[in-house]
């Protein structure tokens, strides 16, 4: 006998009586005992001992032996007899571990008597799934060798029971960042990661997931685990904590660097530094490249909040060589950057001019002015940084003016760090001491560009094949313009300067082609961008502060999942529909890995020929699922055939379509569905299934179900049985796999493009 897995039986009062007639009028009857079913846990062994019990009078015939058809289980059978007349046979089953798998099954007997009657009864076998999946012990997690912000995590996928089995059916991710991540805090762990885990593969397999944008200086716990089909959850596999590749911290100096010194001077250096989210460990010094000393530090904050401002002092004695490098270099955590400058040696200089600012080092001016005093014969000279941009010198007194005093202002339309330095030159091209001033600049003068006239006409969601970013905007003076747009890591795809702008209005426009190397020439993939645009006085004048817009790159248009109920593009067998339908969508989309660097779906519709459309609304954001009730139309549409276009659309543009047919009607089409005769007696006749069809379908399916509620046969009709009129179906009283069905009331109905309730059908047999 082959094992036979079974849905859970239908018990009535804890007892199973099988019974079989012979010529001789001898009968042979089984009763289980203590009842008709095992349970074992999968992948153990276990010895059950089950009675069957028959009854010695003039009616009944012992029963001399009993054997297991299916081979599933030993047996070793003993007889017994209770007083006065009750015999039983006792068989002790032995059942070999890992031989049944997670289900349940029946175990065929067969009963013999001394007239050579048998009868087959089933004994069931309930196996328990209780074993754990094997524990993720190769799982790792590390940052080395990624981009920053980003952790890899890896495994081998596990079997589903223990070190056996298939692979399992899903896994749990977690991470915490206050506490390891272990069995007490599992459940308060986070489970909201920037992705799914990867589907488990097949047992030994290495498994990879990604993890990016987290914080740079947040460092994490990670668990993970695996369940099986049966709901079983492995043992917690723990790595941390992981901190994520961050940026090296940036050094800017702003003060007192002399360009040129002389022999044995002390010189004064002031700067910022700077990070993007870790904190500064150390900053150090060399004036030889190998010889490193601490600096001194002291912490400003400025009011903007924007940098850390880190002041060094430090004395430098120059020799007679031409040049010296002063080297400084910043760490924090993880990384370090190194910024040098060179001092040029000169003995015969002249004095450095004096100069008096009129400004504090932080201010919101935009004009700066300077006066002082100088040689006779000396000249000035000023030179403008602003931000990373140093110009070219300029000079601020004439090579022929021998005046003892000079002033010196200059307009800056800029938002942060501004120095100005100032030397002197003599007649023979002697360069004195620098003085610089620093600043950092908060202006309140408006941008060049008027924000308020600033229009995107609706394209900043976009399909590069057939259409473009485009804006329009103000001037209010001649200016140059940069517009520059740089992808969610922030790399630079696009760039583009225009010079000399005229006052009033211009237009500039971007169609996705990246001109930045690599690919350059080539259309952007699809996500989310940056533009940021902006513009400077003509023709010398650092940019405004950008103006920032978020785009998204969108050529894939969304498309059908899945339609219900369905049809074909074809008149030959619409689909019959009714005034109270309603149609579900679950729509689909691609491009960008991420949903939100992808174009909004825009919500689809029916068009059927002139008459009107059909709105779908959104019924579930999860699946992504629209719902549209013909109910709700007024008025309903008239019964007839219909070619209607399902219409599938995103913001970018993009859009597919589906044409299918229907026919709608005003009824429900089935009438007088009943059977006859009924009862019926299977061994003797069969029954009648009727209806009265009032129009075609393209699909009907009869159902019969049991009183517990089980589906005990299903026929998909017909061609012959889908046509107008009044159809018949045969019906043998046998289930779906030619099993003789048991006396007693089912229910059939009728599914498909038109359901029925259900009608009572009675097997009676004799």
């Amino acid at each position: 006998m082959a094992l036979t897995k079974f849905p859970m039986p239908l018990i009535i009062a804890g007892l199973i009586i099988f019974t079989a007639s012979t010529v001789s009028a001898s009968t042979i009857e089984i009763q289980f005992s203590p009842n008709d079913s095992i349970t074992i846990n999968e992948g153990s062994d276990t010895t059950a001992v089950v009675e069957f019990a028959d009854t010695a009078n003039t009616v009944f015939t012992p029963i001399i032996s009993i054997r297991d058809t299916t081979g599933f289980t030993s047996a070793t059978v003993t007889r017994h007899v209770n007083p006065p007349d009750q015999v039983f046979l006792r068989a002790s089953l032995n059942i070999a571990p890992g031989y049944a798998k997670w289900g349940f099954y029946g175990i065929d007997f067969v009963a013999f008597d001394s007239l050579g009657d048998s009868l087959k009864a089933t004994l069931f076998l309930n196996v328990l799934d209780n074993l754990r999946p094997e524990t993720l012990n190769v799982f790792a997690v590390d940052s080395v060798g990624q981009s920053i912000g980003t952790v890899r995590l890896s495994w081998n996928a596990p079997h589903e029971d223990s070190i056996y089995g298939g692979a399992v059916a899903k896994y749990h991710l977690r991470y915490s960042i206050t506490a390891p991540v272990n069995p007490q805090t599992w459940w308060n762990a986070a489970d909201s990661m920037p992705i799914l885990p990867p589907m488990p593969s097949s047992p030994g397999q290495s498994q990879i997931a990604y993890l990016s944008n987290l914080s740079e200086y947040q460092s994490r716990w990670y668990g993970i685990r695996s369940e099986d089909a049966a709901g079983n959850l492995s043992a917690i596999s723990i790595r941390g904590p992981i901190t994520p590749r961050h940026r090296a911290p940036i050094i800017q100096l702003l003060g007192d660097i002399p360009d040129t010194v002389k022999p044995d001077s002390m010189m004064y250096f002031t700067g910022v530094t700077s990070d993007s989210g870790g904190a500064l460990t150390s900053i150090r010094y060399s004036a030889d490249g190998t010889t490193w000393s601490a600096v001194h530090i002291d912490s400003i904050r400025d009011s903007t909040a924007i940098y850390i401002r880190k002041y060094f002092h430090f004395i430098q004695n120059s020799d007679t060589a031409s040049n010296i490098t002063i080297s400084i270099r910043a760490f924090d955590s993880g990384d370090s950057t190194t910024y040098q400058h060179t001092v040029r040696v000169d003995r015969t200089r002249p004095n450095h001019p004096t100069v008096t600012p009129e400004q504090d080092s932080l201010t919101s001016s935009t004009l700066f002015r300077f006066n002082g005093s100088k040689d006779r014969d000396a000249s000035v000279w000023s030179i403008i940084a602003v931000g990373s941009n140093v110009s070219a010198p300029q000079r601020i007194t004439d090579a022929e003016d021998t005046s003892l005093t000079w002033n010196y202002s200059q307009n800056i339309y800029y938002q942060g760090a501004v120095t100005f330095a100032f030397y002197a030159t003599d007649r023979v091209g002697n360069f004195s001491d620098t003085i610089r001033f620093s600043y950092f600049l908060i202006p309140n003068s408006p941008n060049i560009i008027d924000t308020a006239t600033v229009d995107y006409h609706n394209s900043t969601i976009f399909n590069p094949v057939n259409d473009s970013f485009f804006f329009s905007f103000q001037i209010s003076q001649i200016s140059y313009f940069k517009l520059s747009i740089s992808d969610d890591m922030g790399a630079l795809v696009y760039q583009t300067c225009l010079d000399s702008l005229a006052v009033g209005e211009h237009s500039i426009s971007w169609s996705g082609i990246r001109n930045q190397r690599p690919d350059s020439g080539g259309i952007v993939p699809d996500g989310r961008y940056l533009a940021a645009f902006s513009a400077r006085t003509y023709p010398v004048s650092p940019f405004d502060v950008p103006i920032t817009v978020q785009l998204i790159v969108d050529s894939h248009a969304p498309f059908l999942i899945e339609l219900t109920p369905n049809s074909h593009e074809s008149n030959t067998a619409p689909r019959v529909i009714n005034s109270n339908t309603t149609f579900e969508l679950i729509l689909g989309d691609t491009g960008a890995v991420a949903v939100n660097a992808r174009a909004a779906i825009m919500a689809p519709y029916f068009e059927y020929g002139t008459a009107g459309e059909i709105h779908f609304t959104l019924s579930d954001t999860a699946a992504n699922r629209w719902s549209a009730d013909l109910s709700t139309i007024d008025p309903p549409l008239p019964s007839g055939t219909y070619s209607m276009t399902l219409v599938i659309s995103d913001e970018a543009g993009n859009e597919n379509r589906y044409v299918k047919i229907y026919s709608v009607t005003a009824d429900r089409g089935i009438t007088d569905f009943r059977n006859a005769p009924n009862p019926f007696s299977p061994s003797v006749e069969h029954t009648r299934i009727v209806y009265t069809l009032g129009q075609a379908v393209s699909d009907l399916t009869l159902e019969i179900y049991d009183s517990a509620g089980d589906l005990v046969y299903r026929q998909s009709l017909d061609a012959t049985n889908l046509l107008p009129g009044n159809p018949e179906i045969v019906w043998d009283g046998r289930s779906a796999w030619g099993k003789k069905l048991n006396n007693g009331v089912y229910f059939a109905r009728l599914t498909g493009d038109i359901n029925t309730d259900f009608i009572k059908i009675a097997i009676a047999d004799r």
